[in-house]
């Protein structure tokens, strides 16, 4: 799947591969190698999230679903995000962003 395809409404098939091993009373069995599939229904978002969706942005924010600018004033093109969840800047995505973006979870934003 593309990146930032879950934006987009539709069904999607997931795959997940991989040795399956069983265990009993601590000790591991395998029964091989398994592959399974689901489908995944995406829907349209009724309460969109706005921030900035270019990913060469410093202030980008993957979970953003449109463009308006709330997250300070707008994008910043000025350089590369390396960590594009680190919303304070601070070289590592800790409590501290995970906080700052509960904060802001349910503001309306103008």
């Amino acid at each position: 799947m593309l990146p930032g395809a879950y934006r987009v409404p539709g069904t999607y098939e997931i795959i997940a591969s991989g040795e399956v091993l069983i265990s009993i009373f601590g000790q591991e069995f395998s029964i091989g190698e398994q592959t399974n599939s689901a489908w995944l229904e995406v829907t349209e978002n009724p309460n969109p999230i706005p921030g900035c969706l270019y990913t060469t942005a410093v202030n980008f924010v993957n979970f953003t679903t449109f463009e308006n600018g709330s997250w300070g004033e707008g994008c910043d093109l000025s350089g590369d995000s390396s960590c594009t969840t680190d919303l304070n800047n601070d070289g590592v995505v800790n409590v501290s962003d995970l906080l700052l973006l509960l904060g802001e979870f349910g503001i309306e934003c103008e």
